[in-house]
């Protein structure tokens, strides 16, 4: 289920869930169910299905592969294949990929855009689709069986249990007896969240039909428990990879860290829009009085500047650098002060050794239900910095930029804050936790 295909955020809003609807079997739906099914069917007496097969087979990238290690496909996107890196490089395990939407842009071909609904879709081929699965299974088989002429290939793995798109690969799995494992990039760690998804695999009767799935935290395997959509025993905790690099980087002194940075949520799903504004504008005018620092606002992706200039327009010919390339691993090492609001990137701060700031006036933090992190947790106020208006908020930046706003919490502390939402222990990687659960499920 993805809960924001823009997503990147984590936890993942999921009230989005609300408006999803099985189509209701009119006139129309069944005449464009049927055109749907006559043309896979023609397809199929073409050979085009095979066909078809083979050109996504032919587009697996093996530059990866070794011998003499097990071989997982994965089914490349993004977040996923952030955490496919990291593991490939540190793992005895040949992850090669292939992108996840070419195997999407060929089925778009076979099934109606009303069908293509995730999470109800593994239920709909059983009952309403049945006619399309093995048109499906076909596709999936030839892929996997083109692969295995290159490299044997031990498992699949995807980087959701429910996508529509990747029912048809896990369909292939089972027929070929390959494992279809999944490193589940979704993570439900905050209430609403874990309400909303709880209701809403309910509604979809989803159940996962795959071999094994691998999670970000403790929290999440206790949900999909609750759900009762996965088999005993199939879910495994490992933490996410991507963030490995943590282990073990060096602290660096004051006169080092020179850098003032600004996670933007200046977006509707953080809640906390008009906040936001006034964080821009005391980060703008002490940008314009500190040349001698560099006051950063980190994007998750370059075209998201114009969310922030909409918010607080004078950002647009300030000096404050807008950067969504820099990595948080090597951009908050060189920070005296990280401030967010309801974005993992927060969570990934405490990690560091900066201080970390969550604004908490006006529109931020008023639903307890929606935050990572909240004023009203003993636990979290150890931690984090929570001003409560904005001269409070400018208090602290003016400590922060003297070199005289500490980092909260004990790093024992910190590192409990951040394991609320992602397993991470620093004397094991994540990456090695992967690689136990892929070679736990594929030696069976």
């Amino acid at each position: 289920m993805s809960a924001n295909s823009a997503f990147e955020r984590l936890p993942i809003p999921m009230n989005i869930y609300g408006t999803l609807k099985v189509p209701s079997p009119t006139l129309r739906t069944r005449f464009r169910k049927q055109a749907y099914l006559t043309r896979v069917a023609a397809e199929s007496l073409l050979g085009m299905i095979e066909w078809r097969g083979r050109r996504i087979a032919a587009g697996i990238d093996w530059s990866p592969w070794k011998p003499g290690r097990p071989t997982v496909l994965c089914l490349k996107r993004a977040t996923f294949i952030k955490d496919v890196q990291v593991a490939r490089a540190s793992t005895e395990i040949n992850l090669v990929s292939i992108p996840a939407t070419r195997i999407k842009k060929v089925q778009e071909k076979w099934i109606p855009k009303e069908w293509r609904i995730q999470s109800y879709f593994t239920d709909l081929l059983d009952r309403d689709l049945v006619a399309f699965r093995p048109y499906l299974q076909r596709f999936a088989e030839t892929v996997l069986k083109e692969a295995q002429k290159v490299h044997p290939v031990d498992a699949v793995m995807a980087g959701n249990t429910d996508y529509w798109q990747d029912e048809a690969m896990r369909l292939g799995c089972e027929a070929l007896g390959i494992p279809f494992l999944v490193l589940c990039r979704e993570n439900y760690t905050i209430p609403q969240d874990r309400a909303n998804v709880l209701a809403h695999y309910t509604k979809a009767n989803f159940r996962f039909k795959g071999t094994g799935v691998a999670v970000y935290s403790e929290i999440s395997k206790a949900t999909m428990e609750r759900m009762g959509a996965y088999a005993p025993g199939s879910i495994h905790v490992t933490g996410a990879p991507r963030f490995d690099q943590w282990l073990g980087l060096k602290t660096l002194p004051l006169e080092e860290r020179n850098c003032v940075t600004l996670i933007s949520y200046a977006y509707r799903i953080y809640e906390a829009m008009e906040n936001f504004r006034d964080v821009a504008e005391v980060f703008t005018e002490l940008a314009a009085r500190e040349p001698k620092l560099r006051f950063v606002l980190k994007l998750k992706k370059a075209n998201e500047d114009v969310d922030a200039y909409a918010l607080y327009p004078e950002l647009k010919d300030s000096k404050v650098e807008f950067t969504a390339d820099w990595s948080l691993v090597d951009l908050y090492p060189k920070s005296r002060v990280i401030v967010g609001c309801n974005s993992l990137a927060v969570a990934e701060a405490l990690l560091s050794n900066a201080a970390v700031i969550v604004p908490a006036w006006k529109d931020a933090l008023n639903n307890p239900g929606v935050c990572l992190y909240h004023y009203d947790v003993p636990e979290h106020v150890k931690c984090i910095y929570f001003p409560r208006s904005v001269e409070e908020f400018r208090g602290l930046m003016e400590r922060a930029i003297a070199g005289n706003l500490p980092p909260l919490g004990t790093p024992e502390e910190r590192l409990a804050r951040f394991n609320e939402h992602i397993a991470f222990t620093p004397d094991k990687s994540a990456a090695s936790k992967v690689e136990a659960f892929i070679r736990h499920f594929t030696k069976k």
